[in-house]
């Protein structure tokens, strides 16, 4: 295995029928995000998933599902709805996930690397589609700090969270682009 990240030489790629025979065992140790990338990713209409592949194996270390997505923001009587990309999903392969990026700060790992290359996908995107300000996300509370870390923010008082079941207990987070 790797001792660092930077030894790694991988790339973002998007999820498509001919490389989902790579996810084989990925496992972020969570049951739910596990079932979703092996099960339902590829049929989902409103999400597109970008998969992090090591060249050298094909061994699939990653993934992250995008969504077109809005900021609703309140004060007193006006809403106004900001254009935002959400990542609906972000998930590092449970054996990488401390894996430092290099010996100079064992405190940056591979998942923050990751993380920057979907940042630069939702940039690309906004910049040719989509005109999105910000990046949106619901945190579960073990990866609060990691986002926070990696300049996401709590949303302020007169932003609006999403209300449904599946993100219960999850912290609603932005980034401006």
């Amino acid at each position: 295995m790797y001792q660092f990240g930077e030894e790694i030489n991988y790339s973002i790629e998007l999820l498509s029928p001919d490389n989902m025979k790579l996810l084989g065992d990925f496992s972020c140790g969570n049951e739910s995000i596990d079932h979703y990338l092996h099960k339902r990713a590829l049929e989902d209409t409103k999400n597109v998933c970008y998969l992090c592949r090591i060249c050298d194996t094909n061994k699939i270390i990653g993934f992250a599902s995008l969504a077109c997505s809005g900021i609703y923001y309140k004060v007193d009587q006006y809403l106004e709805t900001i254009p935002a990309i959400q990542i609906s999903y972000f998930a590092v392969d449970a054996q990488i996930q401390k894996l430092p990026y290099d010996k100079m700060d064992l405190h940056y790992y591979f998942s923050d690397v990751f993380l920057c290359g979907i940042l630069e996908k939702c940039r690309e995107i906004s910049d040719k589609y989509a005109g999105a300000e910000y990046i949106v996300l619901y945190a579960v509370p073990d990866a609060k700090h990691f986002y926070q870390r990696n300049l996401f923010q709590d949303y302020t008082e007169f932003m609006q969270r999403d209300h449904t079941r599946y993100l219960e207990g999850c912290i609603p987070m932005f980034m401006e682009l």
